[in-house]
């Protein structure tokens, strides 16, 4: 059942991300730009564009409009590891073509980011506890 899970969650991951990649595809590079990303630098990219499509997805949620900011976000964490949305693009597609890496960089992501959630989670106890005690 776990392993039925995890493959959903990466295909959907793996959807989204190229449904994003096409939306933000307006600086295409061209191949003699093609960067060769490390495992840990995708993992990284990877966490911050789920953390951005999170926050937009929360703003969505509470009625605001993310789609006029949306571009400016990922653009954000592109330049910010200095690639372009077509460079990302490209090393994701040479990933996909070993799944078993792939799938390791994705379990990254999801234990970087359960591991924040779990750091947040604990933060918000302690203030919670700090105020009772006020």
């Amino acid at each position: 059942m776990r392993t039925l899970i995890s493959k959903t969650v990466y295909f959907i991951l793996a959807i989204s991300f190229f449904g994003l990649l096409t939306a933000c595809d307006k600086n295409k590079a061209s191949h003699s730009e093609k960067l060769n990303l490390t495992e840990k630098q995708m993992i990284e990219i990877i966490k911050e564009i789920q953390i951005t499509e999170a926050a937009l997805n929360y703003k969505r949620n509470n009625g605001s409009s993310a789609e006029e900011n949306k571009e400016l976000y990922f653009d954000l964490v592109f330049k910010k590891h200095k690639i372009t949305p077509e460079i990302f693009k490209d090393n994701l597609l040479e990933y996909s073509k070993s799944p078993e890496i792939l799938e390791a960089i994705y379990d990254s992501v999801i234990v970087s980011l359960t591991q924040m959630q779990d750091t947040l989670k604990i933060e918000e106890s302690k203030e919670k506890e700090t105020e009772k005690q006020d």
